[in-house]
């Protein structure tokens, strides 16, 4: 079932500007499971002998239930009529939750089975959250339409775990745009769950990375660095730390890194080395061949050589890539280089880089290698109607990063 995605933002910026503090009524929970059946009002009403218009007032929160009388709806939906014992605590089930997604706790078992057991909007929530979080995105989408039917009766920490469920399932779909969307929207309103703060600084960082705004960046850096150590989070920190650097190389100016940043001084050294290479006009080999091992740094002087157009060298430190334990961005990188020296498609894996795959042409410092690569080639080809096309394209690109990715830097 696909979102209709203009419409799931604007019914949850009116949900924001005129939020109030729903009673945790059926009504929802009634509507959702009529709708995940694909049943009808009408047909709903002459299975269970219950007029139409008694129902539909029901799932809009305009009647309390007679609760004899709806029985027979809740039999012809299955839906358990022990759901509806709001005396259990959903502020605990979904504090449990928050520290699932947060790594804070990885046994899911109480919360399936609590999922088992219910039928109603909460439940599919936990669920989609669940599924976000294990990285199981084929459903995701028919849970985000069902509970699109619940937005109104959402207290403010499902309303919370439901947009960052959004907009972390969009970034993980690489749909960077709609990640991006669905958090300007959430920050309409100012979170006071400690635990979905931290969520949703970390998917703000996420995005942050996307930009070339080494401001922006840092402030996400640092604030998230702090609320990791204050949850004793101290192996995320790290991670953290090296997410920020993997990225930094490629856009921080000369002298941003200290020998000292890392424990293991072979992982700096190759920050500094592909921040020099990416940032700096000067080349790196003759710094890079005093080393006493080369091996950490083929890949970088494959790129060395393959800017100064040494083809022949590139090739050689190519072929001598170790690809375990690449980063995203080395990956990406290894694979232009392998396209340029070692398939017959350079060209065809340029374009397709620059206009299909969004982790280049919605990610700065990729983009701008990837335009330049191509470009360059054009240019070998004296193809200067199509390098002016792909500059244009670029700068339609990087508008669309700064519009969508630093406009939630403003709020």
């Amino acid at each position: 079932m696909k979102v209709n995605f203009e419409k799931l933002l604007e019914k949850l910026s009116k949900k924001l500007e005129t939020e109030t503090e729903p009673n945790p009524m059926i009504g929802a929970t009634i509507k959702t499971k009529r709708k995940s059946l694909d049943k009808t009002l009408d047909e709903v009403s002459q299975r269970s002998g219950v007029s139409l218009s008694y129902i539909s007032k029901i799932e809009n929160d305009l009647l309390n239930p007679n609760f004899k009388k709806i029985r027979r709806v809740l039999s012809e939906l299955n839906l358990n009529e022990d759901i509806f014992d709001y005396s259990s605590n959903m502020s605990e089930w979904y504090s449990q939750l928050l520290d699932i997604m947060l790594g804070l706790n990885d046994d899911e078992t109480v919360m399936k089975a609590f999922i088992r057991k219910r039928d109603d909007f909460q439940s599919k929530l936990i669920d989609l959250a669940l599924h976000v979080k294990r990285g199981s995105l084929k459903h995701c989408e028919t849970h985000i339409s069902l509970l699109m039917n619940s937005i109104d009766q959402m207290m403010p920490i499902e309303l919370g775990i439901f947009m960052l469920s959004i907009a972390h399932y969009y970034f993980m779909h690489q749909s960077y745009i709609q990640s991006a969307k669905m958090m300007d929207v959430a920050l309409q309103r100012q979170l006071n769950h400690k635990k979905l703060i931290l969520w949703q600084d970390d998917l703000l960082f996420q995005l942050s990375l996307l930009t070339n705004n080494v401001l922006y960046i840092n402030e996400r850096f640092a604030k998230l660095t702090v609320l990791y150590q204050n949850y004793g989070l101290m192996d995320k920190a790290y991670d953290l730390r090296l997410s920020y650097h993997q990225h930094m190389q490629f856009i921080a100016g000369p002298n941003f890194y200290d020998l000292d940043d890392f424990d293991n001084q072979i992982e700096t050294k190759k920050f500094i080395f592909m921040n020099q290479l990416f940032c700096c006009s000067k080349t790196v080999v003759d710094v890079i061949t005093d080393e006493p091992d080369l091996k950490p740094y083929n890949l970088i002087l494959a790129l060395a050589y393959d800017k100064i157009e040494n083809g022949v060298k590139a090739v050689y430190y190519l072929e001598q890539i170790d690809e375990t334990d690449m980063s995203k961005h080395d990956q990406i990188l290894h694979t232009y280089l392998k396209h340029k020296y070692q398939m017959d498609d350079y060209e065809a894996h340029l374009k397709h880089a620059l206009f299909k795959d969004p982790n280049i042409y919605h990610n700065d410092a990729l983009l701008s290698f990837y335009g330049n690569a191509c470009m360059n080639h054009y240019k070998s080809q004296h193809r200067y109607k199509e390098c002016v096309l792909i500059q244009e394209s670029i700068n339609r690109y990087k508008h669309e990063i700064r519009f969508h990715f630093e406009k939630i830097y403003s709020k």
